[in-house]
């Protein structure tokens, strides 16, 4: 079954079911085990709405276990950006979501469980603001203030994208030489993205040798 969002007027979008268990993020957010994957419609109309800034932003914010993928035509031409919550047991298609705001309120509304849904998704915008300066000061080897900008962001304790947060806080510490604070980060990341491994240790050769 498909539901719409006309549908999704409610605090929640899905209902909770007793076969998948909620998993716990950063700063205590719990987020909804059954929703897996989401999709957004990047075709030539949807394209023309905003899609691609709403595809850049949910990956920005997904937390780890939530696979963010662009897709073809979802058959609501006109009312996108268009974009699909998974698994298929319940898929949910949700539209008009064209705005960087939108994105992030459809997302902690998919995904969290027992949580304000404004401050939430205010909090993740904040974060990736600073995440996006702060990757600026990286290209340009501004190392100490990106630092501070990501230790910013990750204060904010937002519900996804922390482990992206950590791993460039990492690139950050290493490249000022405090080793065991990059160290610190390198392992928050992996613990929070367990597949962020090869990434993780590519970028910082022999760190993690000893885990």
């Amino acid at each position: 079954m498909v539901t719409n969002d006309e549908e999704l007027q409610g605090k929640w979008y899905i209902k909770k079911t007793t076969s998948h268990k909620p998993q716990k993020c950063g700063g205590g957010i719990i987020i909804k085990a059954e929703i897996e994957e989401i999709r957004v419609c990047t075709n030539r109309t949807c394209r023309k709405q905003g899609s691609i800034q709403t595809l850049q932003t949910l990956s920005a914010i997904a937390p780890p276990n939530v696979t963010i993928n662009s897709c073809a035509c979802l058959g609501r031409c006109g009312s996108g950006p268009n974009l699909i919550a998974l698994p298929n047991a319940n898929p949910v298609i949700v539209g008009h979501c064209g705005t960087a705001a939108r994105a992030a309120q459809i997302m902690v509304r998919l995904l969290l469980c027992d949580h304000n849904d404004d401050d939430a998704a205010r909090l993740s915008l904040e974060a990736l603001a600073l995440s996006k300066t702060a990757q600026s000061e990286l290209d340009q080897s501004n190392f100490s203030q990106a630092e501070l900008l990501l230790s910013q962001a990750i204060d904010l304790k937002p519900f996804g994208g922390i482990h992206i947060l950590h791993k460039d806080r990492s690139r950050a510490r290493l490249a000022l030489g405090n080793y065991s604070g990059a160290l610190e980060d390198a392992r928050e990341a992996l613990k929070f993205a367990p597949q962020y491994t090869e990434p993780v240790k590519s970028k910082f050769p022999g760190l993690l040798g000893n885990r």
